[in-house]
């Protein structure tokens, strides 16, 4: 999550949603706008959930899956977002994971497909 000066920051990002929080300082009041990213665009955060879900046996990799998602799921309740939009970005981060999955798959098929022939 970034963080913007809510005096220098003019829009705010239609595909998030903001809520604005007035923290006191000791000279000035600053307000400041907690953004939350897009859950597709999350690519490390999914890169390094599906790497640590893949190094895990079978049975246990879709708990760990679960977790990943219901981490995710709290944090954008806690931020004040609606059920439906909560469901919308835990949706698209699963999509995320599961695809990142596959590739990672995919690459180590071929790599240890190279290493055989050559």
């Amino acid at each position: 999550m970034a963080f913007f000066d809510c005096r220098t920051t003019t829009k705010t990002p239609s595909h998030s949603e903001a809520r604005a929080t007035c923290k006191p300082s000791s000279t000035f009041s600053r307000c400041r706008q907690e953004i939350a990213f897009p859950a597709e665009r999350m690519v490390g955060a999914a890169r390094a959930a599906a790497t640590e879900i893949l190094s895990l046996p079978s049975l246990k990799q879709r708990a760990k899956f679960n977790l990943e998602v219901g981490l995710l799921r709290l944090r954008l309740q806690r931020l004040g977002f609606s059920s439906m939009q909560v469901a919308v970005e835990v949706s698209a981060f699963r999509l995320t994971i599961e695809c990142e999955m596959r590739r990672q798959i995919v690459r180590q098929v071929l790599r240890d497909s190279q290493d055989g022939a050559a």
